[in-house]
């Protein structure tokens, strides 16, 4: 209080008006500044409080009772003196922020932001009228208003970029980005070359994923300016809101035109690959590989394009090479184990998936992998080491916990307690996802190998009332109602599984079988 008030002094003594007094009261008013000279201060208020009574009108007496106030540290009396002297003029700055700072100090909030607003709305362009009004929200937390502020000096003055990025943090910080992104857009309309501007304005864009706000921005802004960078811009906020169409259909406008860059690269093969067009991915790949031979992207999808397209033999190649070159990078090992698998070479899947593992120790996918080889080579000391291994790691797993429950379930020699304890994961697999379609199943396929064929009905069709598709699903409600003696049932849910699964050799075996009878 005692700095704010020695600030004070200082600017009470510039504060004298020229105007016209009578002359008894110019009188008292210097025989009261002589006194104020002598610090004879109760003498010299004495002298200004009868000069009131015969000008209740005059800046001059006020401000010289306000600053003897001021010494005697009377801040009541000090404040209305301010306070007076301002309605007499209230076009005064230095005396109108000073009174909105005393009213500031005793939380008279609504008259403080009153004053600086009349004082904002007369020299809207004044500094420190500007200063004094962000700082009062700031001190009083009324962020949405200190985020308004800031954006129309902003407005004002394009060149003053620290009042946009403070409008910007503050409503990053206080949750208020909807407030800014509407005023945001209007100025991008109005410049659309600002940088500052279109960088705030994705900033809040991608921090609140308001992406359907950016497209119909974007596509404003690129009308007003066929800006190859909007375009790309444009092109990334569709694959944002996963409508690949149409970034393809804006990459394809920019490619011919602008050099393949990683940016733009990463645009297309994200594209492509949610297209499925792996033909496109394979070409762009290679054009990316040739411009940018040290840059391990261009290596990664085009081994998921060969993979895809089921160029086996270029891919075992093509992965060779690349492990020459990224020899620590373990997609490259990880997916050729993928590529032998697909040809149903186990042998060489397993060792390229132990390799891949060597990479990445702690990789569950990769120990998935390995699972599933063990379990087509029926080498379950191996798969069970590491379905335990996985539920060390992490024993709320839900998936595994499935997995190691239906692998337990299908084999051959199985007794009543490997059934009890798949019974045990499967149903701690359901507590954990209760709606997940597949867990339901393994627990129904857990009750049929149980010959418990009502509970296994009741599951499996839980299962197929989430997903009626899965083809393994619908045969084993098939499987359950031929043990009910229910042929014709079993008959129709083979068809829908053939349906889903139309070169199962083992599902038209078992039509055939049974329409025979």
């Amino acid at each position: 209080m005692i700095l704010f008030l020695k600030v004070v002094f200082f600017s009470i003594a510039s504060l004298f008006s020229n105007q016209k007094l009578d002359s008894k009261v110019i009188d008292l008013i210097m025989f009261g500044e002589y006194e104020m000279l002598s610090e004879n201060y109760q003498e010299a208020e004495s002298y200004f409080l009868q000069a009131l009574e015969l000008d209740s009108n005059s800046i001059t007496i006020f401000l010289n009772l306000a600053e003897i106030n001021l010494k005697s540290n009377n801040i009541a009396d000090y404040s209305f003196n301010i306070n007076q002297a301002f309605l007499l003029d209230t076009t005064n700055i230095e005396i109108g922020l000073i009174n909105a700072n005393l009213c500031l100090i005793n939380e008279k909030h609504i008259k403080s932001e009153k004053i600086l607003l009349g004082l904002f709305n007369q020299y809207p362009l004044n500094t420190n009228i500007q200063i004094a009004l962000l700082e009062f929200y700031q001190l009083t937390k009324r962020w949405q208003d200190l985020i308004i502020l800031y954006i129309e000096l902003f407005s004002n003055d394009i060149k003053q970029e620290s009042f946009l990025m403070n409008a910007l943090d503050i409503s990053l910080a206080t949750g208020n980005e909807n407030l800014v992104i509407n005023k945001l857009k209007i100025l991008l309309l109005k410049y659309p070359e600002n940088k500052i501007l279109l960088s705030s304005y994705l900033q809040i864009i991608y921090n609140n994923q308001l992406y359907d706000h950016a497209e119909s921005t974007l596509k404003e802004l690129i009308n007003i300016n066929n800006s190859i960078k909007l375009k790309k811009q444009l092109a990334e906020i569709y694959v944002l809101l996963s409508d690949f169409k149409k970034s393809k259909e804006l990459l394809e406008k920019v490619i011919g035109s602008e050099p393949l860059d990683k940016y733009l690269y990463g645009l297309l093969s994200i594209t492509f690959t949610n297209l499925d067009e792996f033909n496109n991915l394979l070409i762009y790949s290679d054009q990316f590989i040739r411009l940018y031979p040290d840059i391990k992207d261009g290596y990664e999808n085009k081994i998921i394009a060969l993979l895809q397209l089921k160029k086996y033999n270029d891919l075992i190649r093509f992965s060779d090479l690349s492990k020459k070159y990224f020899p620590q990078e373990v997609i490259f090992t990880y997916v050729l184990g993928d590529a032998y698998y697909s040809m149903g070479d186990y042998l060489n899947a397993e060792k390229e998936y132990l390799n891949a593992l060597k990479l990445s120790k702690d990789s569950r996918l990769i120990k998935n992998s390995l699972i599933t080889i063990y379990e087509l080579k029926n080498e379950y000391k191996k798969s069970d080491s590491l379905f335990k291994e996985l539920m060390i790691e992490d024993s709320n797993d839900a998936l595994t916990l499935n997995n190691y429950a239906f692998s337990l379930i299908e084999r051959k020699n199985i007794n009543f307690s490997i059934i009890e304890y798949a019974l045990e994961l499967s149903k701690k697999s359901l507590e954990i996802e209760p709606a997940n379609a597949a867990f339901l199943d393994t627990l129904g396929w857990i009750y049929y190998r149980m010959e418990d064929y009502n509970l296994a009905e009741n599951f499996i069709k839980d299962s197929i009332a989430l997903d009626n598709t899965n083809a393994v699903v619908l045969e084993h409600l098939a499987d359950v109602y031929i043990k009910k003696n229910n042929v014709n049932d079993a008959l129709i849910y083979y068809k829908l599984a053939l349906k889903n699964d139309p070169n199962n050799v083992e599902t038209k075996l078992k039509i055939k079988k049974y329409e025979k009878n």
